[in-house]
């Protein structure tokens, strides 16, 4: 399995959030790290909703900085006045009895979860 970090960067010039996973399929594939970030930073660019971040960016030695848009930090922060306390719990899905513990995996309408790495690590994305 791979594992990859995926955090908020302290350093604000690494934009909203970072990934380390071109750095980890790199060393497993024997490939050059910057080159892999590029790359994938050029797929998810594809992928994404138009508008939704206002950067990808492959930075040395092959991380990967997302940066927002102004656009959906707006929406989201409608979002966040609109729903007050119940903003970032999430939704249950169809048949669901039990809030899940973990949420390291899910995927929300709202900017504040978790990146969903699996839609970043897809194999199937990349000719590794």
């Amino acid at each position: 399995m791979l594992f990859t970090r995926k955090e908020i960067p302290e350093n604000k010039n690494f934009g909203h959030y970072s990934t380390n996973v071109a750095l980890k399929i790199a060393k497993r594939e024997s490939k050059n790290p910057i080159e892999l970030a590029t790359h994938i930073a050029q797929v998810i660019k594809k992928g994404v909703p138009k508008g939704m971040f206002e950067t990808i960016e492959a930075v040395p030695p092959g991380f990967i900085n997302f940066r927002l848009s102004g656009k959906i930090l707006h929406q989201e922060l409608k979002n966040i006045l609109e729903k007050k306390e119940e903003y970032g719990k999430g939704k249950k899905r169809r048949g669901e009895k039990k809030s899940r513990k973990s949420n390291d995996d899910e995927s929300y309408d709202d900017v504040s979860s978790p990146m969903h790495t699996p839609s970043i690590t897809h194999p199937p994305l990349f000719n590794l």
